[in-house]
């Protein structure tokens, strides 16, 4: 009977790590995508509120000034 020892024993891992590169382009990707998607809700809330309120006016009879 053979005795093998374990496979891997004192062998070292050694992690790798990003480059900084990757690590700045990541940010700025991810920090252009956060502020262009701020940007377009601040936008789309800014159109919202400056539209005239006329569904329910329409519901209540009200559209048209007041005509049915």
């Amino acid at each position: 009977m053979e005795i093998r020892p374990r496979v891997g024993v004192g062998i070292k891992v050694s992690f790798m790590l990003p480059s900084f590169r990757l690590i700045a382009a990541t940010f700025l990707c991810s920090f252009v995508v956060v502020f262009a998607g701020l940007r377009m809700a601040v936008s789309l809330n800014d159109i919202h509120e400056g539209l005239p309120v006329m569904a329910g006016a329409r519901r209540a009879g009200l559209g048209h000034a007041g005509r049915r």
